[in-house]
């Protein structure tokens, strides 16, 4: 019984991979732990910013990534790449941390693409971006199948279509999505869906405000979506624009309240 108690515990530490600096590359860092991890593992990652300069860290293996906290662990790609490349098929779960400065150029997601579903626990996903001009999208994150975000902030992300979400499936609990902007003012520029765009949308407690798209009242600033179930929530101040050259807000470019479409 010894024996076997003892085999067990060291199975279990063996699916934690403590991160021990805040190098792009090399060992002890992020991109090292993510290499060699199975299936099942938790990537720990210490305090500080993990500056990407060797490309998007790609995530082969259904993981759970958690950080020291979401103002304590910044995970940016300084604008020259995408951040995240989950190419797992399996869920891959974030925690306590922050994913920003992500720029995926012509293709689609800025901060987090996906092919599975992804779990965002007390996560701030911002400032992470897509080419208006080359008609790409999901400037935040696109995920193929569900995006379940708890207690998250997803904010301020630039796409042609869909800035802040794209997802099958969107589940959102005590989360916060605003100031994601689809498209631009530039003439040719107009964009759709600046929160989100998914299949059904599943909304509690949370805040979809602010955001915002190019193509006119129809442009779906708001929530875009197929079925929508929401409790105890905020949807406002969501403005559909148009891409006439004047600027948002302006008296050449007012916009259009235009906060749900379902």
């Amino acid at each position: 019984l010894v024996i076997a108690s003892t085999m067990v515990a060291a199975s279990s530490a063996a699916t934690t991979i403590h991160v021990r600096n805040t190098h792009d590359s090399g060992a002890g860092s992020l991109r090292q732990a993510l290499a060699g991890a199975a299936d099942g593992a938790k990537v720990i990652v210490p305090k500080g910013t993990i500056h990407l300069t060797s490309g998007e860290l790609e995530v082969t293996k259904a993981v759970t990534i958690r950080g020291a906290g979401a103002n304590r662990t910044v995970i940016t790609a300084d604008s020259a790449s995408r951040v995240f490349n989950l190419s797992s098929p399996g869920a891959v779960s974030f925690a306590d941390l922050t994913v920003t400065g992500g720029n995926a150029g012509s293709s689609d997601g800025g901060g987090i693409v996906a092919l599975g579903s992804v779990s965002l626990n007390r996560v701030a996903l911002v400032n992470n971006h897509v080419s208006v001009s080359d008609n790409a999208s999901d400037g935040g994150i696109d995920v193929a199948q569900t995006l379940t975000a708890t207690n998250t902030l997803i904010a301020d992300n630039t796409a042609y279509n869909d800035a802040g979400i794209d997802a099958g499936d969107v589940v959102l609990t005590n989360s916060t999505v605003t100031g994601n902007v689809a498209g631009s003012s530039t003439p040719g520029a107009n964009g759709d869906n600046g929160a989100f765009d998914a299949g059904t949308a599943t909304i509690s407690s949370s805040t979809i405000a602010g955001n915002s798209c190019f193509n006119g009242a129809f442009c779906d600033p708001g929530i875009d979506t197929g079925t929508l179930n929401m409790k105890n929530s905020i949807v406002a101040g969501n403005r559909g624009y148009v891409d006439n050259g004047q600027p948002a807000g302006s008296a050449g470019n007012p916009g259009v309240l235009a906060n749900c479409n379902f």
